[in-house]
């Protein structure tokens, strides 16, 4: 169940960064 969120989650975030470029950059940012 886990990892069929996640995989859910995956390209929900994806869509999100490619609709929002500077949301992208701050996620990038964040990880570092």
């Amino acid at each position: 169940y886990g990892i069929n969120l996640h995989y859910n989650t995956q390209p929900l975030l994806r869509l999100k960064q490619s609709h929002n470029p500077h949301n992208l950059l701050f996620s990038k940012e964040g990880h570092e």
